[in-house]
């Protein structure tokens, strides 16, 4: 809770905190040996600044992975790929494993000047970015991390549902993406039927997921990413939601037997820049970093597949067995997908959003992307 409400107040204020930042770009506990000579935090140009060609603008990224999670190496390959397309004058400083911070303060960080970006995923951020929440819906079939990254980003580009959540908070979203469909990995192996898991504890991410979870009889338990392995070890949780990527980055197979391929949902990820560090490049590099976005799309996407590959045969060499969820099962799942449909919309509604609009439109989205990329 206490996080959540220095959460509110950052960006309820981000904007004043964006001017009072100014400088931080140049600040972070962390040291890399500094940016190249010459070079300048991208905050402290003025908006609509040509640039000079000796000029150097430095972005300092807030990861809080291992450099091996598909996301960090894709932004290992940005910060190679920017400084070439730029010829020099544009670089990313990438901070892997949480060395700015701890995961669950990504935006509050970037908001007060300590990052100039970031790497996180939005669900750590209850209420605050409502809208990407759509593709986190339980079983609408969003086939791949393709199909989910396409979703989010035609939201971002051709509506303006986001742009309260990002723009109006001191943030300028460079890519919003998903991971691959979620799985169910288990402690245990065997679960074939829903009244199977009545008061099983399964790990969630919170939100309309621990009440789907609820919906299918088991009790949610909403803990973050880097806290699993704990979780399971001291079997806090016998099961839970997770993609392949934080399987095998938080080594999750090692404490499980079973893992039920279901395609629940697809996680919200994104990659952000503070709003006006992102105001402060020259006019050219302002899109180059626009630009920017569909190579570290092709290059997630591509990462997140081949990843996968490889964690499914780690899985199995570790004795965790894959199997495909009963097609019982799955249609239980499917049946009480649709009592928690409604329960989003009404909070979206509350919220102040079309929230029958924005299902309607992601569902439209899926149904167009899955055609052309499942």
């Amino acid at each position: 809770m206490k996080m959540k409400k220095w959460l509110s107040l950052f960006l309820a204020t981000a904007l004043c905190f964006s001017l009072l930042a100014g400088c931080g770009g140049s600040q972070s506990p962390a040291d890399t040996g500094g940016a190249p000579a010459g070079s300048e935090p991208a905050s402290t140009a003025p908006a609509g600044d040509t640039g000079t060609p000796d000029k150097v603008y430095t972005l300092r990224i807030d990861d809080p992975n291992p450099p091996t999670a598909g996301a960090s190496m894709t932004l290992d390959l940005l910060a190679k790929w920017l400084p070439e397309q730029s010829g020099g004058r544009l670089n990313l400083e990438v901070y892997h494993n949480a060395t700015l911070g701890n995961i669950a303060d990504c935006v509050t960080n970037c908001l007060s000047g300590i990052s100039d970006g970031f790497w996180s995923a939005q669900a750590l951020y209850p209420g605050s970015f409502p809208v990407d929440e759509v593709v986190t819906l339980p079983m609408l079939g969003i086939a791949n991390a393709k199909v989910g990254t396409s979703v989010l980003m035609d939201l971002l580009q051709t509506t303006d549902y986001m742009d309260k959540s990002y723009y109006g908070n001191g943030l300028h979203p460079v890519v919003l993406h998903t991971a691959s469909p979620v799985v169910l990995i288990m402690k245990e192996a065997g679960v074939r039927e829903s009244s199977q898991l009545k008061g099983m504890k399964l790990r969630a991410v919170g939100g309309v997921i621990a009440d789907f979870y609820t919906a299918v009889g088991a009790s949610p338990v909403t803990i973050s990413s880097n806290e699993q392995y704990e979780a399971f070890e001291k079997n806090i949780v016998a099961g839970g939601q997770n993609d392949y990527d934080k399987i095998k980055t938080l080594k999750l197979y090692e404490l499980c037997e079973e893992i039920i391929e279901v395609n629940t949902n697809v996680s919200m990820l994104f990659y952000v820049l503070r709003k006006d560090v992102y105001d402060g490049l020259p006019a050219d590099l302002q899109q180059l970093v626009d630009e920017s976005a569909d190579y570290y799309i092709e290059n997630v996407v591509r990462i997140y597949g081949e990843e996968d590959e490889k964690t499914r045969q780690i899985c199995r060499d570790a004795g965790c067995e894959i199997v495909p969820m009963p097609e019982k099962m799955k249609a239980e799942w499917e049946a009480a997908a649709e009592s928690v449909y409604g329960i989003w919309i009404k909070a979206m509604n509350d919220k102040g959003y079309d929230g029958q609009a924005i299902f309607d439109k992601g569902r439209e989205l899926i149904a167009k992307y899955n055609e052309m990329y499942a």
